[in-house]
C-alpha cells in the first residue's frame, strides 16, 4: 500500500468512525465501538479507552480488546493511562518493559506481552480531561508521529460522544431511580418484601421482552417501567388494602380498580418510559386466553406474565 492509499484508508476510516459515535447512546457499547474502531484505524493489537472517575480518583476501562470484559483500574497519576491523564501530554513508547512507569502485573496475569503503547488524553470541549486512549503493540512496528496525530484526533470526535453517553446514562438513571422510589411507595403498605418483589418483576418482564425478541431499548424500557405495575394500590383504602380475612364481592371489585387508578396516574405522560408503565399498570392483571396473548401491545403481553407476588404466570392462571 503507498502512502496515498494509506492516508486515504484512514480517512475514510475516520468519517465512518464519526459516524458511529454519534449515534451509539449506551457508553459501554460505545467504548467497545471506540477501541475496535481504533485499533483498526492505528493499525494495533489493542486499545483501552480508559474514563477517569472522579469520585474515586481512577480510571478504569471495560474494553480490553483480546481479554473478555475485564476491568481495568488505574489510580490516578499511577502507570502509562494515569500519567498521561495527570500530565495532559501524549507518551510513544517503542519498549514498555524499559519505561519505568509501565506496571507488568496485568501482563503477568494474562500472558500478554505489551511492546509499544501509544496513549493520548481524551478531552471535552472544555479542555478538561475526562479519560485517555491506550493503543499497545503497533502492527510490524513501533507507533510514530503520523500515529499520534490520528489518535489525537480521535480523542476530540470521541471525547464528545462519551460524555453524551454519560449524560444519557446520568438521566437514565436519575429517571430509574425516581419511578424505583415511586414503586416503593406503592408497594410499601402491603409488601414486606418490597425491594425483592420490584426486582423480580423488573428481571422476569425484561426475560419476557428479550424472549419476544425486542430490541434492546425497549427491553430496558420495560425492565424499568414495569416495577410501576402498582402505582394504583395508592388509591385503595387500607381497609381493603390491609384486611387479613376474604374481600367481600364489593371490596374484591374496588381492589380491581387499582389497574385504573395505575392508568389515571401515570396517562399523558411525555416520558416513553411512563407511557409504557401506564400500559403495564392498565393491563398487569389481565386474563385473556393464553393461545391470544401474542395479540397483545408489547407492554402488555410482558405484564400479563407477571403475578402480583413477582411469579412468572400465564394469561388466565390462577
Amino acid at each position: 500500500m503507498t502512502r496515498v492509499d494509506e492516508l486515504e484508508t484512514r480517512l475514510r476510516l475516520l468519517v465512518n468512525f464519526g459516524g458511529v459515535v454519534s449515534k451509539e447512546t449506551n457508553l459501554a457499547k460505545l467504548l467497545e465501538l471506540i477501541a475496535e474502531q481504533v485499533k483498526t484505524i492505528i493499525n494495533c493489537d489493542r486499545c483501552n479507552v480508559f474514563i477517569l472517575d472522579r469520585y474515586t480518583n481512577e480510571l478504569w476501562s471495560k474494553v480490553a480488546l483480546g481479554m473478555q470484559h475485564t476491568e481495568i483500574r488505574v489510580p490516578f497519576g499511577k502507570g502509562i493511562a494515569g500519567h498521561v491523564a495527570s500530565s495532559g501530554q501524549t507518551i510513544n513508547i517503542q519498549d514498555a518493559y524499559q519505561d519505568l512507569r509501565f506496571n507488568h502485573d496485568l501482563d503477568r496475569l494474562t500472558g500478554y506481552r505489551t511492546r509499544s503503547i501509544l496513549a493520548v488524553p481524551l478531552r471535552n470541549v472544555g479542555g478538561h480531561i475526562i479519560g485517555v486512549f491506550e493503543a499497545t503493540n503497533k502492527t510490524g512496528s513501533a507507533f510514530n508521529v503520523d500515529d499520534e496525530g490520528i489518535l489525537q484526533l480521535i480523542s476530540s470526535l470521541a471525547a464528545s460522544g462519551i460524555e453524551n453517553a454519560q449524560l444519557y446514562e446520568s438521566l437514565s438513571k436519575s429517571q430509574f431511580e425516581t419511578i424505583y422510589r415511586l414503586a416503593v411507595t406503592a408497594e410499601y403498605r402491603d409488601q414486606h418484601d418490597t425491594a425483592i418483589h420490584l426486582r423480580h418483576i423488573s428481571e422476569y418482564s425484561a426475560l419476557i421482552a428479550q424472549g419476544l425478541g425486542l430490541p434492546e431499548r425497549e427491553v430496558e424500557n420495560i425492565r424499568y417501567s414495569s416495577p410501576l405495575h402498582d402505582i394504583g394500590k395508592v388509591g385503595i383504602s387500607d381497609a381493603i388494602l390491609l384486611k387479613p380475612g376474604k374481600l367481600t364481592a364489593d371490596e374484591f371489585e374496588e381492589m380491581k380498580k387499582h389497574t385504573i387508578y395505575g392508568a389515571k396516574i401515570l396517562s399523558n405522560a411525555e416520558s416513553s418510559l411512563l407511557q409504557i408503565a401506564c400500559k403495564v399498570a392498565a393491563s398487569h392483571h389481565e386474563t385473556r386466553g393464553w393461545c391470544r396473548w401474542r395479540t397483545f401491545s408489547t407492554p402488555c403481553a410482558c405484564s400479563a406474565f407477571i403475578s402480583r407476588n413477582g411469579t412468572p404466570k400465564r394469561p388466565g392462571s390462577t
